[in-house]
């Protein structure tokens, strides 16, 4: 280290106030804002997957409503087709065996007939006292007056069995003419009500089908787009999100370069690669010499100004394929993959020169341009054969960089093995 720190150090210790470093100024700039564009993306997401599903249960739950209707109103249908088609064959047998009674007069067939009286108007009665609102409208719909037509209908077969009853066969076959009659028109307007009746239904469940066709198609456009606009960007913004914590997790936030983990991660690798091929490598670890004076003297914020400079260094002068790691403080370390120890020492001892060649330049506290010059010390382990734990490897490096600085720093000390 130069003398300049020294000097530095009396002009500035009275005045320099230490700060505790604030972990957010460990992150780039640009990462802040980005961070509350994506938050502000994820909210948007939110809103938009909270009103599609909205969406979707509300058509959903239409669609359910409209099931149960459809199923409400095809059950209401079978029953008024029942009740009117039962009363419309009960029509049918009293007519019949009124004309049979007036044609033999037999006691049997005058039984008959009763029951079967008996039975219309107590299925008139059953479906008029059913409370169904259909039914109720088909009897009392003045365009048919079915309720008026089967009192008088009903009126007319008891005539006839009276009359044949009472030996008066005249009137009796007067009687079934106007029962005949009767019959026909109520048979008419039984047949022409529930026709009505059903189509009236049947246009009201399409409808219904239709309200429920349209409510897929909703659910499907809602999930179509909800695909396109949310689960995808969501997608997208996760893939995001993982990388970039998985970035945080590997990558030294401030000099911007492998964390310890990723360092012996790569190092792993590069490790496994050596003991199938056999290629030469090294390992070189190094620390800045005296860095705590340079924060005692300067402070924290230039010390980081200087392992950021240190950093940039290191990565132009050396090569592409070698891996750099900050493995606490002011310790690095350098994997050189594929290497001799000759080129791992003619690498090491140009990064060396020219961090001793090259200051941190820095403003002092009156914001004027200083130059802080600094060395740094390198421990080298060449691997030329055998099989060797990273641990170990790590180990030797060190040894080999205590050397170094033993030895009076800004040097580099390599051993092979």
């Amino acid at each position: 280290m130069t003398s300049d720190i020294t000097t530095e150090k009396r002009e500035n210790t009275k005045n320099r106030k230490r700060k505790r470093v604030n972990p957010a100024t460990l992150i780039p700039a640009p990462m802040g804002p980005e961070l509350l564009k994506k938050d502000d993306k994820l909210r948007s997401l939110t809103r938009a997957y909270v009103t599609a599903f909205s969406i979707i249960a509300f058509i959903s739950i239409l669609g359910h409503i409209v099931t149960a209707h459809i199923t409400s109103r095809q059950r209401d249908n079978a029953n008024v087709t029942f009740r009117i088609t039962n009363i419309r064959s009960l029509v049918d047998e009293v007519s019949s065996q009124a004309a049979t009674f007036h044609a033999t007069g037999n006691s049997f067939d005058d039984t008959l007939l009763g029951g079967d009286i008996s039975d219309l108007q107590q299925k008139f009665v059953e479906a008029e006292a059913s409370g169904n609102d259909d039914i109720d409208r088909i009897f009392h719909d003045p365009r048919y007056q079915i309720s008026k037509s089967m009192k008088i209908f009903v009126q007319h077969a008891q005539d006839i069995g009276r009359y044949e009853r009472t030996g008066h066969p005249d009137k009796a076959t007067a009687m079934l003419k106007a029962l005949t009659d009767q019959q026909r028109i109520l048979g008419l307007n039984l047949d022409q009500a529930l026709r009505q009746y059903r189509t009236h239904v049947m246009e009201e469940i399409e409808r219904a089908y239709d309200l429920q066709l349209y409510g897929v198609l909703v659910i499907l456009l809602t999930l179509l787009l909800e695909m396109t606009f949310i689960f995808r960007p969501l997608v997208k913004n996760l893939a995001e999100y993982h990388r970039n914590i998985l970035h945080l997790a590997l990558t030294d936030m401030l000099t911007g370069i492998n964390n310890r983990r990723a360092f012996m991660q790569l190092a792993h690798v590069g490790l496994a690669y050596y003991k199938r091929h056999k290629t030469p490598f090294a390992l070189a670890m190094m620390d800045l010499d005296h860095f705590k004076s340079v924060n005692d003297t300067y402070g924290h914020k230039v010390g980081d100004l200087v392992l950021q400079h240190y950093t940039s260094l290191m990565k132009k002068t050396l090569r592409a394929n070698d891996t750099l790691g900050r493995i606490g403080g002011e310790e690095f370390a350098i994997f050189l993959p594929q290497t001799t120890p000759e080129e791992a020492l003619a690498v090491i001892e140009r990064f060396r020169k020219c961090v001793a060649t090259t200051p941190c330049p820095y403003k002092d506290a009156d914001g004027a341009p200083q130059n802080l010059s600094y060395s740094s010390s390198f421990g080298i382990v060449a691997v030329t054969q055998g099989t060797w734990a990273l641990d170990e490897l790590i180990v030797k490096a060190d040894e080999q960089l205590y050397k170094a600085k033993d030895g009076g720093r800004n040097c580099a000390i390599m051993t092979k093995i």
